[in-house]
């Protein structure tokens, strides 16, 4: 595969799994595919043209991590763990050690949108969207706001960065788009419909994976949802 200059390559780590639970799902509709052209990429302030987004009502399937139960690797995600170990606290899935990854093994269109929202201590919280072996699409959080990167093998380039505005009784919240050619970052508030774009790559030959996982380098980031929108 060729995307532009990006490269390939990547491996999955054994963990444990603390405590697991079911997921609720929602019907919301039909899809509709925008493509556009060019590479662009915003600072976190700005606004840009939307290449690949997904309009309309797809399906969402979710999880807010709130009543009591089990993380169920056979519900609708499909979690297993990579690495690390996790369990359910309060409203919240907490990463107990870092690194830590759990990965969604649910087979997943071409075309997706991945909604993720965390508590309040959230640095050290990332989410990987594979788009080849060993290539990836990452976001995560730091100290200084928000990353996204390209990785390959281990090697990473920095695609976009900024600060992360402060909303008022919610932590920190991303919405990932992902199609057969492109791939962009919203950063959102309450809902996904409250979003505003910070990057966006397009032009990207298709990818041979789909899967995503969420993860943390800091043992304690709390993930309070996880919100994934599917062709009907």
């Amino acid at each position: 595969m060729r995307v532009g200059r990006w490269g390939r390559r990547g491996a999955p780590v054994a963990g444990r799994l603390v405590d697991r639970r079911a997921l609720p799902a929602l019907a919301l509709g039909a899809v509709a595919l925008l493509a556009l052209g060019v590479i662009v990429v915003t600072n976190s302030t700005g606004a840009a043209t939307t290449p690949g987004v997904i309009d309309g009502g797809p399906r969402l399937i979710a999880d807010s991590f709130r009543a009591p139960g089990v993380l169920n690797p056979g519900g609708a995600f499909q979690w297993a763990t990579e690495r690390g170990s996790w369990s359910l606290s309060g409203t919240a899935l907490v990463a107990d050690e870092a690194p830590a990854r759990l990965v969604s093994k649910r087979e997943l269109p071409r075309s997706y949108r991945l909604g993720v929202i965390w508590e309040e201590d959230a640095e050290g919280g990332r989410v990987d969207l594979r788009w080849d072996e060993g290539e990836s699409w990452v976001f995560r959080l730091t100290a200084e706001g928000y990353e996204f990167v390209h990785a390959v093998d281990g090697r990473e380039s920095v695609i976009a960065s900024g600060a992360l505005s402060a909303t008022s009784g919610a932590g920190p919240s991303v919405l990932l788009t992902r199609t057969s050619g492109s791939v962009s970052v919203d950063l959102t508030g309450a809902n996904l419909e409250d979003r505003r774009r910070v990057a966006s790559v397009d032009h990207l030959e298709s990818p041979t994976t789909t899967g995503f996982s969420i993860g943390s380098e800091r043992a304690g980031v709390r993930f309070a949802r996880i919100e994934l929108e599917l062709p009907s």
